[in-house]
């Protein structure tokens, strides 16, 4: 969360808490507990403002957590952050209001942050050239990762919608690998 605060310091957050799947059924006092110490900070706003927890009492995996989510959102842009991928801060500022831009004027889908300078040779044959936006550099890809993200967020749930069946438990990436790698960049 802090590292969504520090570019994002009143923007709504909302932490999606899984349920726990039977094969962790042995942590489950753990994960409660877990669950209940970040509920505390955020009611005692602790990660700022307008954060809340929403917690899936079923294990529910990425996708269904997303979908419900996303029920409540009134906004054109959602971004999207998992806890094991943080929003470097090491690199030079990130060009929101290009990537916003951007995505507002139906010129990209969504835009993923990549943890790297440079982009890993298994990844080279999924991308699809370099373009520049409002004075900022852009790589073109159809290499899916739900590492942080700005998105459309009407794209994130027709992806939820086209690809996923109601219910399905299963990370995002799961169902979008093959989809949009073998997709064109259109």
């Amino acid at each position: 969360v802090d590292s969504i605060r520090g570019y994002f310091p009143t923007a709504a957050v909302v932490i999606m808490a899984d349920g726990v799947r039977p094969q962790m059924e042995h942590r489950r006092e753990q994960y409660t507990e877990y669950v209940a110490s970040i509920r505390a900070k955020a009611f005692a706003g602790e990660y700022g403002p307008s954060t809340i927890v929403r917690k899936f009492h079923e294990p529910s995996q990425q996708a269904t957590m997303t979908r419900e989510t996303l029920k409540d959102v009134d906004t054109p842009l959602i971004f999207f952050c998992e806890h094991d991928a943080i929003l470097r801060r090491d690199r030079s500022e990130i060009a929101f209001p290009a990537i916003f831009n951007l995505l507002l004027s139906d010129g990209a889908n969504l835009v993923r942050f990549y943890n790297w300078a440079d982009v890993w040779h298994e990844h080279v044959p999924l991308m699809r050239g370099e373009f520049e936006h409002m004075g900022s550099r852009f790589v073109r890809t159809v290499q899916y990762s739900q590492w942080p993200l700005v998105s459309r967020t009407d794209y994130h749930r027709a992806i939820l919608a086209r690809h996923f069946l109601p219910g399905e438990r299963k990370m995002i990436e799961t169902n979008m690998y093959g989809p949009v790698a073998a997709s064109t960049w259109e």
